[in-house]
């Protein structure tokens, strides 16, 4: 039993030597730099550029991914660029999308605005791209 453990941890040692000075590709090239897993885009353009080109939302069920400063939308809904109490701003941006509920909730509340004396709603700057990220 000893003999095996000490023969297993040798042919491991030596299978990771082995490895560790493979910097080149399967044809001999050299690595020149890493290789992205699968469906990793290798673009070195910052996420911005992505996330700012979308111009519709994914088909998907809605869901906020990770937080305000670093997070992503799926399934948004777009806020109509004019309603009876709201109005969108700067629709060149493409920034009237958000969570259904965001959406529902700056309806509500421009309807409660629209109410208050000298107000009669709200207008609607950014508040997010169609599937979140990083704004250009």
């Amino acid at each position: 039993m000893r003999y095996l453990r000490k023969t297993a941890t040798f042919v491991t040692l030596i299978l990771i030597a082995a490895c560790a000075g493979a910097d080149t590709n399967i044809d001999g090239t050299a690595v020149t730099e890493p290789i992205a897993p699968v469906g990793i885009s290798q673009s070195k353009a910052p996420a911005k550029f992505a996330f700012g080109a979308a111009a519709a939302a994914s088909a998907q069920s809605a869901e906020a991914l990770g937080g305000y400063a670093r997070g992503c939308i799926a399934g948004s809904e777009q806020l109509a660029e004019t309603g009876p109490t709201w109005q969108a701003m700067r629709l060149d941006r493409n920034r009237n999308w958000g969570h259904p509920e965001l959406v529902d909730m700056v309806k509500s509340l421009s309807r409660t605005a629209a109410q208050q004396p000298g107000w009669n709603g709200l207008y609607v700057g950014d508040m997010s791209q169609p599937r979140g990220g990083p704004m250009l």
